[in-house]
Parts: C-alpha cells; structure tokens; sequence
C-alpha cells in the first residue's frame, strides 16, 4: 500500500478537494444527504464564520496515490480558553476511507499542528462553526432517518477515534417521533 501524503488546504483547487471529498465516500449511501456547498464554502471562509477569527484554525487532505481520502480541519477558540483558564483545540470535519492509516495520519497531524502552537489538549469533532452542525459522531441509528444538523459518518469512525486514544466526553441524543401513529379518527 503507498504512503499516505496530508497537505494543508491553501488554494482553491485543495479547498474545492476538501469540500467535495464525502461525495465520493458516501456515493449510494441513502442515508447521507448533502451540505450545501455554498454553506461549506462559507463554512471554511474567514470572512463569513466568526469562529475563524477567534484562534488559528489549518484544515489538511490526506492522499494516497494522488487522490483525496481524508480531511480534517483544526483549530482553537482562544477567546473560550482564556475565559475556561486552558489551552484546547478542536477538531471538525473529519471524514476518511475505510483505513485507519488515513485516519491515524490526519490525527497526528492535527494533534502536532496544535502542539506546535502551544495547545495541550484537543477535543472534537466539533462545529465547524461554533453551532451545533457537525457535532459528534453518530454511534447508533446508521439504517435511520437522517437527522437535521445532526452529524452522519460510517460506523467505523467511532472505532478509529477510540483506537487513536480519544474518549467519548458526553453523549448527544437524536429522538424520532411518528406523528401519524398518535392521530386519532
């Protein structure tokens, strides 16, 4: 199997790689829907996503044999760490092949890339936007309905952040509710 190569995103060209990289990994899942690309693009622009504006923040590609097959985006709030006395980052938007050496590879960068900066610990996946989008990984309901702004990942992710080292912090729950099954006649 060849190397596996991470590049920070710095051009155009990487950003559109970035963005477009799930719809090749959840092409016929029918569970997955979509962002919109243009709400990524704002997602990813300083300009338009304040969070970008409160600490460093890279986003990096892996590749292997010249194709994208992972991302991850990290960063900091460093407004929220001096207010909590602490020096934690984040990481967001994590997707990857099936093959825990892409994901291996994107946690060691991210985890040097904060260290560097004088981070000394990292939490995530977290908003991209300091929201509620892209929070967590889903763990169970993979055959279910998609949620609204609830994150959707295969069930391996869970397995590749606990092989890495990380733990779970808390627990998000998504509830359904079938409103025809209350309607009377």
């Amino acid at each position: 199997m060849s190397d596996i190569v991470i590049k920070e995103v710095k051009s155009k060209k990487d950003q559109k790689q970035f963005i477009m990289l799930p719809w090749s990994l959840y092409k016929g899942d029918p569970f997955w829907v979509p962002p919109l690309i243009s709400d990524m693009k704002a997602t990813l622009n300083p300009a338009k996503n304040a969070l970008l504006n409160l600490g460093p923040y890279a986003y990096f590609l892996a590749f292997r044999d010249g194709k994208p097959v992972g991302r991850l985006g990290v960063g900091a709030d460093d407004r929220l760490n001096a207010a909590k006395n602490r020096r934690e980052g984040y990481f967001t938007l994590f997707e990857s092949i099936g093959d825990y050496s892409v994901a291996k590879a994107l946690f060691d960068k991210a985890l040097s890339w904060l260290a560097e900066k004088g981070y000394d610990a990292v939490t995530g996946p977290q908003s991209p936007s300091n929201g509620d989008d892209y929070r967590g990984l889903l763990v169970k309901g993979f055959g279910s309905q998609p949620v609204l702004m609830d994150s959707y990942n295969p069930p391996f992710y869970a397995d590749y952040l606990e092989k890495y080292g990380f733990a779970k912090q808390f627990d998000r729950l998504a509830f359904y509710y079938d409103l025809r099954s209350n309607v009377t006649d």
